[in-house]
């Protein structure tokens, strides 16, 4: 609930009206909007160029999530989800690991499964390094897998992606729900 607001003193309403009397309208005319001026370079320094624009933040696909019951999120917390089939991707590279699951979840879902464990793995664990050169990732598999699961076929199979609990594997491991056939 807003307080009222509280009425001004004559001294506030005085000094008030002091600096109405002194203010001149901004004009609403698009002329007088200053336009920038390219940024002259130090001495010494690189030439500045002004003709790059950054490119746009890409979003990256994932697959559409139907929000997931309070009893499955509690299980999840838990780690009490049953987990009706389990795939594990160590050690593919990347077009062995998107074939096989893509496999595994269309037979999951001809199999009538709702949850199923896809393990990626953790990635990397060589110590982190601020060259970008020498940093190797978090783990192809693991960023890879919501991209995968969000293109076809499985884009119409899957509704929901969590990251497992730690006794199912925990950030190397992911609940993939799986819609049902009607």
């Amino acid at each position: 609930m807003r307080r009222p607001k509280r009425p001004l003193k004559p001294e506030e309403k005085e000094l008030w009206r002091q600096v109405t009397r002194e203010v001149t309208p901004l004009s609403w005319d698009a002329s007088d909007v200053p336009v920038p001026s390219t940024p002259t370079p130090k001495p010494g320094s690189a030439p500045v160029s002004t003709d790059y624009v950054p490119p746009a933040p890409r979003k990256s696909p994932s697959p559409s999530h139907m929000p997931l019951d309070g009893t499955t999120q509690r299980k999840l917390r838990r780690g009490r989800a049953q987990v009706d089939a389990t795939i594990d991707l160590h050690g593919m590279r990347q077009a062995e690991a998107h074939a096989a699951l893509n496999a595994f979840i269309l037979r999951a879902k001809d199999h009538g499964h709702r949850c199923v464990l896809v393990i990626t793995g953790k990635g990397s664990r060589v110590e982190r390094s601020e060259s970008p050169y020498e940093n190797p990732g978090p783990g192809v598999l693991r960023t890879r897998l919501r991209q995968w699961l969000a293109q076809e076929p499985l884009r119409a199979t899957v509704f929901g992606v969590e990251e497992a609990h730690p006794r199912h594997g925990g950030a190397g491991a992911f609940y993939v729900f799986i819609r049902k056939t009607r």
